[in-house]
């Protein structure tokens, strides 16, 4: 799931509680 949000344009790999996420444009959009 990860590298598929990844190669979504303005996406970021972040946390977010302290558990790793991809953001879009800073907003939470996956979290894992």
């Amino acid at each position: 799931a990860k590298r598929i949000a990844l190669e979504l344009p303005e996406t970021e790999e972040s946390t977010w509680f302290r558990t790793p996420a991809v953001k879009v444009r800073g907003k939470a959009f996956v979290r894992l």
